[in-house]
């Protein structure tokens, strides 16, 4: 007898071997064909570039170029197409740009040639940073290594005589859309001023080591050592110790305290002005660092501390440190190689009578605060309210305006020494007559044609 129960076994599905390698081969030929890449051209129009001579270099004069671009691509998982394999740029047909997509994400080498159709730059990504190798060529050569997107390891290039190490980054040869860069100062630049190698040795993004200064003949110029962006020695000397030693005897505690915290940000010399301007933690250094027959021609940045960084930039400036006017100076040792600075404004050499308002006035400290006028206004407005009796004989038609409102406070100094610091970087001197602070051209700068130039703070 049947069981009426059981169930009929011949009613169960059954897969044998084969039919599940044919379902999976099945499923594997569908991926693949969804996956499938392909290419495709993409014209980006025309682009003003620099023409070209017989022999192949770029000249002075405008040529358009037809940009087109291809790419390789394929659909991720959400069936969006992305770049995958390799992308090249053309102009006019010719090779500009390669590089290598991984879904999506730069990964792998990639190159750019300059206007001489020469290899201008080679990079590496991994997952769309850069890592490993990095050159670049032509006058401003480089050669070092990224990790993970930072510096890292030994780098050898060249810079002009006097410059702080810098690699040229990715960004100088491409632009945010993923092309060459038609105007790049970096084809266009001349070469270096006195050229000369620098080895620079980076830890994860910062300088950590010794870097070292040669001619291209190969005589050593300076050496330096670092440790985490921050200067340590400069040619076997303590030489941040010594600034900083020197700093505690200047009886100078608010700008000895200020150095011990700063650190360094971006920081640039501004013309016409003899300042260095800083964005740091202290605004109120920015202008107690002056400059004096010292041009800078360049932007430093360092996350470093500011001790550090000024240092740096003194030691590859052949320059040192004085104080002048209640403030930090750099000074080329040429010019003034040691103290005591003879104070070219009169200033320091003047005295109100011992106990009078106006001698109270001349020493107070005030706040000096953003400004950006004439001599004459800037003098009229440190004055204003005092017991100071002023003539101004500068033969200036510029009219003055002391009533103007200010801006933030940059710093604060005694009213002297600010006075001082204003006539010094406008050319004028200041002699005490009967009483009357009288404010004149210093010789040979009477005919100045600067004198109606704003005064910045």
């Amino acid at each position: 007898m049947t069981n009426p129960t059981s169930p009929n076994r011949n009613c169960r599905p059954q897969f044998t071997l084969r039919l599940l390698l044919i379902i999976t081969a099945v499923i594997g030929i569908g991926l693949m064909v969804y996956r499938w890449p392909w290419t495709a051209e993409t014209s980006l129009g025309k682009a003003e570039g620099w023409a070209r001579s017989a022999e192949g270099k770029f000249l002075p004069g405008s040529k358009d170029y037809e940009i087109v671009r291809r790419n390789v691509y394929r659909r991720d998982w959400r069936g969006q197409a992305v770049k995958h394999g390799l992308e090249q740029s053309f102009r006019n047909g010719e090779l500009w740009q390669e590089a290598h997509y991984y879904d999506g994400v730069l990964h792998g080498p990639r190159r750019v040639w300059d206007w001489n159709g020469e290899v201008a730059v080679e990079a590496n990504y991994r997952a769309g940073v850069l890592h490993g190798p990095y050159r670049t060529f032509g006058l401003w050569p480089f050669e070092g290594r990224y990790d993970a997107g930072k510096w890292d390891g030994e780098w050898r290039g060249v810079v002009t005589h006097g410059a702080s190490p810098l690699v040229p980054p990715i960004e100088m040869f491409m632009s945010e859309a993923g092309l060459p860069e038609l105007d790049s100062h970096i084809f266009l630049l001349g070469p270096p001023l006195r050229p000369m190698e620098t080895v620079t040795n980076y830890r994860q993004g910062k300088l950590h080591g010794k870097t070292l200064w040669r001619t291209l003949e190969g005589e050593l110029l300076n050496t330096a050592e670092y440790a985490d962006d921050n200067l340590v020695a400069w040619n076997g000397q303590p030489i941040v110790a010594q600034f900083l030693e020197w700093l505690g005897t200047l009886n100078d505690p608010t700008l000895v305290s200020q150095f011990a915290a700063a650190t360094a940000g971006t920081w640039q010399q501004q013309p016409p002005y003899n300042r260095l301007t800083f964005d740091i933690d202290h605004s109120s250094l920015a202008l107690r660092i002056a400059v004096d027959g010292v041009r800078v021609n360049q932007t430093l940045e360092r996350r470093g501390s500011l001790a550090a960084s000024l240092c740096e930039l003194a030691a590859n400036q052949g320059c040192g440190f004085d104080y002048r006017y209640g403030g930090l100076w750099m000074v080329p040792r040429e010019i003034d190689p040691s103290p005591p600075f003879i104070d070219p404004t009169g200033v320091l050499q003047i005295e109100f009578p011992m106990g009078s308002q106006a001698a109270q006035d001349w020493r107070a400290v005030i706040d000096v605060q953003k400004n950006s006028e004439t001599p004459q206004t800037c003098i009229a407005q440190l004055l204003a309210g005092t017991a100071i009796v002023y003539q101004d004989r500068t033969d200036d038609p510029t009219v003055v305006r002391p009533d103007l409102v200010l801006g933030s406070v940059l710093f604060r100094r005694s009213r002297r020494d600010a006075l001082a610091y204003l006539l010094y970087q406008s050319d004028r001197k200041c002699e005490l007559e009967n009483g009357v602070l009288v404010i004149r051209m210093r010789e040979g700068h009477e005919q100045a044609t600067e004198n109606t130039k704003p005064f910045e703070w």
